[in-house]
């Protein structure tokens, strides 16, 4: 299976509300149990479909996002965002970070910086 995760569009390293804030996702149904996103003042959620993510900036806060399993047989999959802690880095910026679940390696980060 595969996992993609970027920003939709033009990439930037500078993020505001209503620009460059919107990442595509594309993990396969038998993946998307195994990773886990740590996001840093801001949270990712669900934008269009379980392929489009929306970056909605919450400064202070740690997030944690993932897929979780649902029984509906419409819908297999949910992306949900829970309060992981306070955010460790500047509150002008924020962090991505994906991990396996399993052994918490680190796969993927970026940092961004938010301008209102």
């Amino acid at each position: 299976g595969a996992f993609y995760f970027f920003q939709k569009g033009t990439s930037s390293d500078t993020i505001t509300s209503g620009s460059h804030d919107l990442f595509y996702i594309k993990i396969s149904d038998t993946l998307k149990s195994d990773f886990t996103f740590w996001i840093e003042n801001a949270q990712l959620q669900s934008f269009e479909g379980d392929t489009v993510l929306k970056l909605r900036y919450v400064p202070g806060l740690r997030y944690e996002a993932y897929y979780l399993k649902k029984d509906n047989a419409d819908l297999k999959y949910h992306w949900d965002n829970f309060v992981n802690g306070a955010a460790t880095i500047e509150k002008e910026k924020i962090r991505i970070q994906v991990f396996e679940k399993m052994d918490h390696n680190l796969l993927l980060e970026n940092t961004f910086i938010y301008k209102p």
